[in-house]
């Protein structure tokens, strides 16, 4: 049983109170694993019958892993650049994407391929675009809450500011 005055149980409240205030990083990590799994399996016949398609689904993948993950550094209380807001998540997803490219090397069914990676890439870069180019938007207050960004004043501290 840990106490209630000790260090570990400080820490714990502590992570539990911003997973309470700040979802986004548990969702964008439920994600990743949601496209790991996807990616371990036998690759499933495509609709559509057109040349590409597999990267139009790379790119429709890709995008909301990177609009998640700057959800969750907008809604984590530290006061991120506006660069930063925009090139962390789309390099989050480049990367991510890259690991799964990697780990269909090792999938019996499933074969890497560069350009797969490049439709990640632009998809995450697509993602976080989005999320910047609406930040002002939903800053102002329009679209719902969970969209808004959290400034970094609510919740106060010397280093959030």
């Amino acid at each position: 049983m840990i106490k209630p005055d000790s260090f570990i149980y400080g820490k714990v409240r502590t992570v539990c109170a911003r997973w309470r205030t700040n979802p986004w990083p548990a969702v964008t990590g439920g994600y990743c694993v949601v496209l790991f799994w996807l990616a371990s399996g036998p690759a499933a016949p495509l609709p559509g019958g057109f040349p590409g398609t597999d990267k139009v689904l790379h790119f429709a993948a890709y995008l909301p892993l990177a609009a998640l993950a700057a959800l969750s550094l907008e809604r984590c209380g530290r006061a991120w650049s506006a660069r930063f807001l925009f090139a962390g998540p789309a390099l989050f997803a480049a990367a991510y994407g890259l690991s799964d490219e990697v780990h269909q090397l090792f999938v019996v069914s499933r074969q890497a391929d560069l350009l797969d990676w490049v439709a990640d890439a632009a998809g995450g870069t697509a993602g976080a675009w989005l999320m910047a180019a609406s930040r002002k938007y939903r800053s102002a207050g329009y679209g719902p809450d969970w969209l808004r960004p959290e400034t970094a004043a609510r919740y106060g501290g010397a280093d959030h500011a």
